[in-house]
């Protein structure tokens, strides 16, 4: 019989269970969907806006995607502060503030602040280059050069403790990786700086989503929840991304986001959901597991530039995206359930028999 007690089960009614395992692979997905519409949604978005013609600053897109975070952030936490259970502790607030604690009040939040400090430089990197290579390359070709960006990730995982070394796992992530250069070779329109600019967006990246997993799974301080992330990494990539306006300004700039502050405003709106979502589908599925629903998110955008942008795809290209999406099946089932891939368990109870 079924023990109801047991953690590996989820009781949804008498006499009624779900295996925890498939219940976690149902809110992995759900979340998984919601993350890649709205990604897919904000890179078509970003490629539109930074048209030639419309608003072409990646830098100070950026800028104001961190500013419009902090202040959406800040508005949010104010008015539902149950949505940020960690930001007490990472403050460091008492429950009383005198005009004493004032003083030294600018002081704690810098504090606090430090050590999201390589969070949020990296995050600011990969933003940045991510944004500026959608204006050299054509988005097919640098969605189908993220998809090696799963291996940058996994090595960072297991050097920082956070996941084992498996010959499986590892087998399966390089066919995905090779599958994504197959179909990254059959591109016509090959692109050297918008490969330059994705590959170090992707160092960046990864490393930012293994430094967020670590922090948000951590035990000795407290974990961090997601909300409070962003609201702490947001005004620190701010920080970072500020001087960089200096050396990257143009003078069309108050210009353009005159004309266009409708769309802008709604692209930041955007930008900051994302933002949140990603830091709930790391939390929930570990850096790996983010980036293999980033990978599935770009078989929809590969299709969607194709139809709606008018990239040209070739069936090379299809192929070895379709064999990684295969790639991911099999990695998530063995993450899933790992019990039907131990041979080597089964063997050995075979054997007894």
């Amino acid at each position: 019989g079924v023990d109801e007690k047991s953690p590996l089960m989820i009781l949804n009614g008498p006499g009624y269970a779900v295996p925890e395992a498939l219940s976690k692979a149902v809110g992995g997905a759900l979340l998984g969907i919601i993350y890649i519409g709205l990604s897919a949604s904000m890179i078509l978005f970003n490629k539109a806006l930074m048209h030639e013609h419309r608003f072409p600053f990646p830098v100070f897109l950026t800028t104001l995607h961190m500013a419009g975070a902090l202040v959406m952030s800040l508005l949010m936490r104010h008015f539902a502060p149950a949505l940020f259970p960690s930001a007490s502790r990472v403050f460091s607030e008492p429950p009383e503030l005198d005009d004493t604690d004032t003083v030294d009040l600018p002081l704690r939040i810098m504090a606090a602040l430090k050590p999201f400090g390589a969070i949020a430089a990296c995050g600011a990197m990969s933003l940045v280059t991510s944004n500026w290579a959608y204006r050299v390359a054509p988005v097919s070709f640098l969605q189908m050069v993220k998809e090696s960006h799963i291996i940058i990730v996994y090595t960072l995982m297991v050097l920082f403790g956070l996941d084992t070394l498996r010959f499986k796992s590892t087998l399966t992530l390089i066919f995905v990786a090779i599958c994504s250069m197959v179909a990254v070779s059959a591109q016509v329109s090959l692109s050297i700086p918008g490969l330059v600019l994705q590959t170090v967006c992707g160092v960046f990246g990864s490393l930012q989503l293994v430094l967020t997993n670590m922090m948000m799974a951590r035990s000795g301080k407290g974990k961090i929840d997601p909300m409070t992330m962003v609201l702490c990494t947001a005004p620190v990539m701010l920080a970072f991304l500020l001087p960089a306006n200096v050396l990257f300004w143009d003078p069309l700039i108050p210009e353009r986001l005159h004309l266009l502050w409708r769309y802008i405003a709604c692209n930041m709106v955007l930008a900051f959901t994302l933002q949140v979502t990603i830091a709930v589908t790391v939390r929930s599925l570990s850096a790996t597991g983010f980036s293999l629903a980033s990978i599935l998110k770009d078989l929809g955008i590969v299709f969607a530039a194709s139809c709606v942008l008018g990239e040209h795809l070739t069936s090379l290209q299809l192929g070895g995206f379709l064999g990684s999406i295969v790639g991911i099946g099999l990695y998530s089932a063995m993450k899933i359930f790992p019990e039907a891939f131990d041979f080597s368990s089964s063997t050995q109870g075979s054997g007894r028999k």
